[in-house]
């Protein structure tokens, strides 16, 4: 639907009243996060908003973090918080599709377990959104350890129209998501409603942006409404942000580059992406001559995907840092 043609005035007298009947479901994996996780249900259950349940998966975690679960639903006596648990560990899109199949809500909202809601009026101001403008996908912010946001509103707001007071429509989709820093993923970035899914659900044999491979189409599938006050905070895990030992000879094209490479409306966003991508591969903890062999294994990569932009020049020149330093 184009901006153009939303009619605003009928939606709102088409959703007059039905503010408390939708029900929002929040899914959130579990694994290792025992110095998180209290904090992170917590954010959920002190919503002022009553019409909500929780779908918490662990997956399979070795530290004491099913217990606290456990503890806490206890404690809370709260009908709200499903507790369920993988026998073996499968995997963070594993658990998000199981939350899926069990969800009775018609909004769905991914929170990773290391992360807080930072406002109790959160769901009400979702339920708001909806209420008003009918909206299907919710864009919100991310606030990462209080060092940025992602998207940052400045990096945004010529691609956006504003509704009303922090509530805006977003009328470049494509600009939003290259200037935003791909604002996709889970931890909150997006509200949407299940009407969306039909069948789409996480690749389980993809392990990384497997969840920009999931919000992408829906991104691009109806009109997108952006939340400026309304955020979602980032907490700081070491084990979560260490960097492991990395192999070259195992580095590949994420999956997300191939599906970007075979949708022609994707161009710009695919070439900004590869670009990205290259930068946070090509390493200060790898040798001078370790990284020259990734920029020649990806060689015909960096044919295809030069053109002239912000993010391709910002990339650009902290890759040739990185390899003079």
């Amino acid at each position: 639907m184009l901006l153009e043609k939303l009619n605003i005035d009928s939606i709102r007298n088409e959703w007059k009243g039905k503010l408390m009947n939708l029900k929002i479901t929040i899914i959130i994996p579990v694994f290792n996060k025992e110095m998180f996780i209290e904090n992170s249900i917590m954010s959920v259950l002190s919503q002022d908003y009553e019409n909500f349940e929780v779908i918490v998966i662990d997956d399979s975690s070795e530290d004491d973090s099913y217990n606290i679960l456990k503890n806490l639903q206890i404690r809370e006596k709260n009908n709200k918080l499903l507790l369920l648990k993988n026998n073996i560990n499968k995997g963070v899109s594993y658990s998000r599709n199981r939350g899926i199949s069990v969800a009775t809500g018609d909004y769905i909202i991914f929170l990773d377990a290391d992360d807080e809601i930072s406002s109790s009026q959160f769901f009400n101001n979702i339920a708001r959104v909806v209420s008003k403008y009918n909206a299907k996908y919710i864009l919100t912010t991310r606030n990462y350890y209080d060092k940025f946001n992602r998207p940052s509103l400045n990096s945004i707001s010529k691609y956006l129209f504003e509704l009303e007071k922090d509530t805006y429509i977003v009328k470049d989709k494509q600009s939003t998501l290259i200037n935003g820093g791909f604002p996709l993923g889970g931890s909150a970035s997006a509200v949407f409603s299940i009407d969306l899914l039909s069948d789409l659900r996480f690749q389980i044999d993809v392990e990384k942006f497997e969840d920009w491979l999931f919000f992408t189409p829906l991104f691009f599938k109806t009109d997108v409404f952006y939340l400026s006050n309304e955020m979602i905070y980032i907490n700081y895990d070491e084990k979560s942000l260490s960097r492991r030992k990395i192999n070259i000879g195992n580095i590949a094209v994420p999956e997300y580059y191939t599906y970007l490479d075979g949708n022609k409306s994707y161009n710009k966003i695919r070439k900004t992406f590869f670009w990205m991508w290259l930068n946070s591969i090509i390493s200060k903890d790898l040798t001078r001559i370790d990284n020259l062999r990734l920029l020649i294994k990806f060689r015909k990569g960096i044919f295809e995907n030069l053109f002239f932009s912000k993010v391709f020049l910002k990339s650009l020149v902290a890759i040739i840092i990185k390899l003079i330093s």
